[in-house]
């Protein structure tokens, strides 16, 4: 069980990662860009991500878990503003 655990968590970790940087980037192009369709849009795609994001780190520090472990590391709250 434990090593199905860790698989589970390890996907789910990788899978966040592309639209996690997929909604940073965007964010700064949509505010060059001047759509603000596009930017409410992606203000909105980034707030669920920068939740995500909280939740597990407050979650990780409580478990004595490091975001590099987590494959996270890259990410700090502060990309998601």
């Amino acid at each position: 069980m434990k090593q199905q655990l860790e698989s589970l968590l390890s996907t789910l970790m990788e899978s966040m990662e592309e639209p996690m940087k997929y909604a940073i980037l965007q964010r700064e192009r949509t505010k060059q860009s001047g759509d603000s369709y596009a930017k409410v849009f992606y203000e909105g795609y980034i707030s669920a991500f920068y939740r995500i994001f909280t939740l597990i780190e407050q979650q990780a520090e409580i478990c004595g878990v490091s975001l590099k472990e987590l494959g996270l590391d890259q990410f700090k709250e502060s990309d998601f503003f």
